[in-house]
């Protein structure tokens, strides 16, 4: 069997102008979109494959039909604007300052966050009633539909 290939890479510093900003997190390298992803929407696996190889590379917008209850698949941020069949890049861990996130539920930072609730490729503030583990922490209150938060490891 052959050795597995780690595709993930750790950006200790992407640029930012902000003094004394470290912005680290883990980006994913290898998936495949299963539909069309926006850069900043949530995404999660892709059941609607085949096989249970191919629903562990394939991702597709979290909620793809939204789930009142939240995406239990959602895994993390999409990177890059794409589309179907072609590779995605995920941010899967840590800073993410371009994630889609609801303007009315996501109005301070402290807040969990789950994805695919209302809208597709979105995260709402998450409540009592929702299944879904959280995916994520808002570090500051969402502004047009964009905000700063904290993505959890989850794959």
């Amino acid at each position: 069997m052959p050795a597995q290939q780690d595709t993930s890479t750790l950006s200790q510093y992407s640029g930012v102008a902000s003094p004394g900003l470290i912005d680290k997190h883990v980006v994913a390298t290898d998936f495949i979109a299963g539909a069309s992803i926006t850069r900043g929407q949530w995404v999660s696996l892709d059941v609607a494959q085949s096989t249970s190889t191919k629903i562990i590379n394939y991702v597709v917008p979290a909620g793809a039909t939204p789930v009142a209850t939240g995406d239990a698949l959602a895994i993390g941020v999409s990177q890059s604007t794409v589309s179907a069949g072609a590779v995605c890049s995920v941010l899967i861990e840590g800073y993410c300052d371009f994630a889609l996130t609801d303007d009315t539920s996501v109005t301070a930072a402290g807040l969990a966050l789950v994805a695919g609730k209302t809208v597709v490729g979105q995260a709402d503030a998450i409540e009592a009633t929702d299944l879904a583990p959280s995916v994520g922490t808002s570090l500051a209150a969402s502004a047009s539909g964009v905000g700063q938060v904290w993505v959890k490891r989850k794959f």
